[in-house]
């Protein structure tokens, strides 16, 4: 093992599994792509494109819908075809977005066609690779891969807002798409030349012709869970999307200050989150969620009272322990409530939930903010991480009486 290497691990607490180590490789650069064009295409349809906000508003809510329904679609196909074709066509489906934003200058129709494009296409390829993780490692190490995968999303979130944030020194556009759309070459060569090649189940005729859709519909345990990731979703949004905004305009931090003190949140996931999911692995699925909730609720309803700059920080450290808790909690019980050739499909479902809770969760958010003030609109979000604790309790308990699954039992 390399000297970087050795370094590497100590710095994140240590290796993925061997047979995960491709899909984190993978993982990590297609995230720094993604992550340095989602930071910045708003701005860019604004300032370069010359879009109206509301055209963009209207873009990006039309992007957070069809990411949802392509998240589903791409686990859905995967496990029919396997997961890498599936991420082969949606990264060079982005990169061939991407490069045309390089390369080309649209009109404002065309461009945010393809802006939506890039971005929907990203829950596809993110999903192929979360179901990758129970295609090659043991069940009994899915929180383990779930939690590396996450480090490697957050590794490209530390990467590539920064990285594009450098491109954009001259403000040249056209040199930060077209290394955007590099980077998202380089994922499909990699993906190409690592990434098993077979799907990961032989075809079972029963199974497709009831059909994924019809099974999930049928799953009355994993209906509520959704509702649960759904609700865990928009509270997750405040960390993502309103704190900045509350920060900025309402508490007085500038907005570098504010970039200064949220990169604490990557930045705790990456050094810690293997570290704290080794940890607290034999804790049932249960107490995790519902410790997760109270960490990412309650927190939240500090801000109206203090928001001075340490419960800033406070608040952020606390949300993030709730966040490394409930993430790679939440996609093990995803993955052990699917029936194994459907996993893809479950957790593209699963995955879907995320895109809805960010296109609804600042939408009501902001016009509480706007109507009744913050008070209003942290208590909303924080009730709705709270109110995520029951459900998926009530989901566990009813998944582990209809399978009589002991291992899932909120009482283990």
């Amino acid at each position: 093992m390399s000297f970087v290497a050795r370094i590497g691990i100590a710095v994140v607490g240590g290796a993925p599994d061997r047979e995960l180590r491709p899909a984190f490789a993978v993982m990590y650069v297609h995230a720094v792509a993604i992550w340095a064009f989602l930071t910045f295409q708003g701005l860019w349809a604004i300032e370069r494109l010359g879009a109206s906000t509301g055209a963009v508003g209207v873009a990006l809510g039309i992007e957070a819908f069809l990411a949802a329904a392509m998240g589903y679609l791409g686990g859905n196909l995967s496990d029919r075809i396997g997961r890498k074709p599936v991420f082969l066509v949606a990264v060079a489906t982005q990169a061939a977005a991407t490069g045309m934003l390089a390369f080309l200058e649209p009109g404002v129709e065309v461009g945010l066609v393809l802006l939506v494009l890039a971005g929907a296409m990203a829950p596809p390829a993110y999903g192929v690779l979360q179901a990758l993780v129970t295609d090659v490692v043991a069940a009994d190490r899915h929180d383990a891969g779930f939690a590396a995968m996450r480090v490697a999303n957050n590794l490209g979130l530390c990467t590539g807002p920064p990285l594009a944030g450098l491109l954009l020194i001259g403000e040249d556009w056209q040199l930060l798409f077209g290394v955007i759309a590099g980077l998202l070459g380089v994922a499909v060569v990699l993906a190409y030349r690592v990434l098993p090649s077979h799907p990961p189940h032989a075809p079972d005729p029963q199974a497709w012709e009831r059909r994924a859709w019809a099974a999930i519909l049928a799953d009355r345990p994993f209906l509520l869970f959704l509702v649960c990731v759904v609700l865990a979703a928009i509270g997750f949004v405040a960390s993502e999307s309103i704190l900045p905004i509350a920060a900025v305009s309402l508490y007085g931090l500038s907005p570098l200050e504010f970039g200064l003190l949220f990169s604490l949140n990557p930045i705790s996931v990456v050094l810690f989150q293997i570290r704290f999911s080794a940890r607290v692995e034999a804790v049932p699925a249960a107490r995790k969620i519902v410790l997760a909730m109270v960490l990412m609720g309650l927190p939240l309803l500090l801000l109206p009272v203090n928001h001075s700059l340490p419960m800033l920080v406070a608040v952020i450290l606390i949300f993030v322990v709730g966040e490394m808790l409930w993430i790679p909690t939440s996609q093990v019980v995803v993955a052990a409530m699917a029936p194994p050739r459907l996993r893809g499909a479950y957790l593209g479902m699963a995955g879907s939930m995320w895109s809805i809770a960010f296109a609804l969760g600042p939408l009501i958010a902001l016009q509480l903010l706007s109507r009744s003030g913050d008070v209003a609109m942290w208590a909303f979000l924080a009730g709705c991480a709270l109110a995520a604790a029951p459900l998926g309790i009530a989901a566990l308990r009813l998944s582990a009486r209809l399978q009589g699954d002991e291992a899932m039992s909120p009482a283990r």
